[in-house]
């Protein structure tokens, strides 16, 4: 179907349905989040990796969120 514009082109909601090639990834990305597990990405520049990442947030669940901070021990550098 040739396009002249990607005005017609629906983009999806979620962050992780827009990733392209990775459905694999993808798959266990969702898994990772909705299970509250752990997820090591490794590859190249630009496989989307930070984008995998962010996306995970979306499968979060938002009310069990919290905010965690961290400072430096400036005693123990």
């Amino acid at each position: 179907m040739p396009y002249t514009t990607t005005a017609n082109v629906e983009v999806p909601g979620r962050l992780l349905d827009q990733v392209i090639g990775q459905d694999e990834a993808v798959e266990v990305a969702k898994k990772a989040a909705t299970q509250k597990r752990h997820m090591i990405l490794i590859g190249e520049p630009g496989t989307g990796k930070s984008m995998l990442a962010r996306a995970m947030v979306d499968f979060l669940p938002k009310e069990q969120l919290q905010d965690i901070l961290a400072y430096p021990n400036t005693d123990d550098p």
